[in-house]
């Protein structure tokens, strides 16, 4: 029996499809567009300076948190700016929510609300894991906590990696290099069966697993490889559940990923499954594509606010 999650379902999941579910179908005018500013009309763009990847938003206090990679030029080394939005079409500026320090940029990762203070920071606390280069050094990219206890304005780090790069302290062939140069992206996703977090960090040729009880202490389960290894590493992971048309839940992961191989651009794969634990079980492990579009990379899910466990 073969369970159906359409691409309809995948596509409102995803950044641009969750965007779309917080818009009537009359869309209202903007004060940009009404005063002919050259900005984006229903798209969130920075005060000044380079936007990049967005992290999954995670919802308090009556708004949607939206963090994201911004620099104050093209490409160059930043860390993560807050927005908020309540429609997913006007946002309000917070600045820099994730500190950039010397030699020691934040890269992407994602945030969750530990509703039941499994962390230990206070239930409500926003917990956030990013990617690091340690001693900015490449091949030590690893994985940063950072909390808030003030519903996400700001933020406290602890000082040392909660998710180590192994590989990047042994590595000296130039593959074991590549290898470890490709840690990072981490994204959470509570396990509510096992009562335990799960996480997903790109690597150059897989994605390897991990989980924890607290967001704290990790362990390493599985890692989930695909057969063509032409579609080069992961990216921006993406992990979470949804519900098929029958009712069955399944696990998804998703991926960005160069898809020039396959004849796409760099876009927006996925993999339907299961997750017993240990390890990712794919359906297939060919990827399927959300989109052919160019503008599908980064993207990210979060859960709606009536539906909590759906995506």
């Amino acid at each position: 029996m073969t369970h159906e999650i359409s691409r309809r379902h995948i596509l409102q999941g995803t950044g641009a499809g969750a965007l779309a579910l917080f818009m009537s179908s009359a869309m209202p005018v903007t004060a940009a567009h009404a005063q002919g500013s050259l900005r984006a009309v229903y798209h969130m763009t920075p005060p000044s300076g380079w936007l990049c990847d967005p992290q999954r938003p995670v919802y308090a206090n009556g708004a949607y948190h939206l963090y994201y990679l911004h620099s104050g030029q093209n490409n160059a080394p930043g860390g993560w700016d807050h927005a908020t939005t309540t429609d997913g079409v006007t946002f309000t500026h917070h600045g820099v929510a994730l500190p950039l320090q010397t030699n020691f940029p934040v890269w992407s990762g994602s945030a969750v609300i530990d509703t039941a203070n499994t962390a230990g920071f206070g239930a409500g606390a926003i917990v956030a894991l990013a990617t690091q280069p340690t001693d900015n050094i490449r091949k030590y990219q690893e994985q940063y906590l950072y909390w808030s206890t003030d519903g996400g304005y700001t933020f406290t780090a602890l000082p040392a990696p909660v998710i180590v790069n192994t590989d990047g302290r042994t590595a000296t062939t130039p593959a074991e290099i590549e290898n470890a140069e490709w840690f990072r992206d981490p994204k959470i996703h509570w396990d509510a069966a096992r009562s335990e977090w799960v996480c997903v960090i790109g690597r150059a040729r897989y994605a390897a697993f991990y989980t924890s009880p607290n967001l704290r202490d990790w362990q390493w389960k599985r890692n989930f490889d695909y057969p063509n290894h032409a579609l080069g590493g992961i990216e921006c992971p993406d992990l979470f559940q949804m519900t098929a048309n029958d009712g069955t839940r399944h696990w998804v992961m998703g991926a960005s990923m160069d898809a020039y191989s396959v004849g796409l651009p760099m876009t927006y794969a996925y993999w339907t499954g299961t997750w017993d634990g240990e390890q990712f079980i794919a359906d297939d492990l060919n990827p399927q594509w959300l989109d052919s579009g160019w503008d599908w990379y980064a993207a990210v899910t979060w859960p709606a606010v009536d539906a909590p466990d759906e995506r």
